[in-house]
């Protein structure tokens, strides 16, 4: 007999505690194995050397100089504030998405594509903005914590400038985090907090719209969307994950340099001014898309893992009655 459940599961047809306790341990699984990238990706982005294959150089130079555990540097800050942080995340995307494909159909009478589009990008867009006060000191920290060297003569991350933090190593989320409070103020782990929802609402927007549409698109493409479903998932995934990283990665530079520049009682716009300039300056437009390679595949990869996990997690999370 064949899977029963739908393919699109919808808010209201979720047992919610299954599914946050499913998500929990599924999602740490595939932040584990995505994080060496996103900090590579974040090293080469506060770098200024100019290069060729920066990424695949400098995850050489990490492994080479620091040790693989250097890889997860900052993956426990990331861990414990990313989960409560998804957890949000996924609600608000999930009952937003509901509401506006009711809309959409009913209301409207928007064919499946449009509302798939228009459902996804609004989701996202207002999931992302109800995560930023949880995620942004999260990403204060664990991208200090990233970009932290043990042999700060040898690396590309330099140990001192407008866009490094120059404080001593601080080898836990928790002394850092204590160590930016007492420098900087509760102001120090927001640094960064208005380019964040600059970065990360499009990226979000972008992202889900583009799937939902791909997934939409693709979906009666094939013959069993049941049987399928994980190849759909993939599939529209992954096109989301680059489209995505694309068009945002500009905005991503600009964030992590902020969140990692030295301590300064300057306003975050004229931060980010000043930011902008430095980098048109001294790199150019290159400067902008510093990392995006390592971006692309970073998203890509946790794209093409995250969806079919959450898709998973929504069928072990189903109930044949509406909540």
């Amino acid at each position: 007999m064949g899977d029963s459940r739908p393919t699109d599961i919808s808010w209201d047809r979720l047992d919610k505690p299954r599914f946050f306790a499913w998500g929990t341990v599924c999602f740490l699984a595939v932040r584990s194995l995505t994080y060496p990238v996103s900090l590579v990706k974040t090293r080469v982005q506060v770098g200024n050397k100019r290069q060729r294959f920066q990424s695949i150089k400098m995850l050489s130079k990490i492994v080479r100089l620091e040790g693989v555990r250097a890889l997860y540097q900052g993956f426990t800050v990331t861990a414990l504030g990313t989960l409560p942080g998804q957890m949000i995340y996924l609600s608000a995307m999930e009952s937003t998405k509901l509401v506006v494909s009711t809309t959409c159909r009913k209301m409207l009478g928007w064919d499946e594509n449009r509302t798939a589009l228009v459902s996804g990008l609004l989701g996202g867009g207002v999931a992302s903005l109800s995560t930023q006060i949880v995620m942004v000191p999260v990403d204060v920290v664990s991208q200090r914590l990233m970009i932290q060297k043990r042999h700060h003569h040898k690396m590309d991350v330099p140990s001192s400038t407008s866009t490094s933090h120059p404080s001593p190593p601080l080898t836990t989320g928790r002394a850092l985090f204590l160590h930016i409070l007492q420098t900087e103020g509760p102001r120090g782990l927001y640094k960064g907090f208005l380019t964040s929802i600059l970065t990360y609402a499009p990226s979000s927007a972008i992202w889900w719209g583009t799937q939902s549409l791909c997934k939409s698109v693709l979906g009666p493409l094939v013959p069993d969307r049941n049987a399928a479903f994980v190849a759909v998932s993939a599939a529209s995934g992954l096109v989301a994950g680059f489209v995505a990283a694309s068009f945002t990665t500009p905005l991503d530079v600009i964030k992590t340099r902020i969140q990692t520049v030295t301590p300064s009682h300057r306003s975050e716009l004229d931060l980010l001014t000043n930011t902008c300039r430095t980098l048109w300056q001294t790199q150019g437009w290159k400067g902008f898309t510093r990392g995006m390679g390592a971006r692309m595949v970073n998203m890509g990869m946790t794209s093409v893992l995250m969806i079919v996990t959450y898709e998973t997690v929504k069928k072990l999370s189903y109930r044949e009655t509406q909540a």
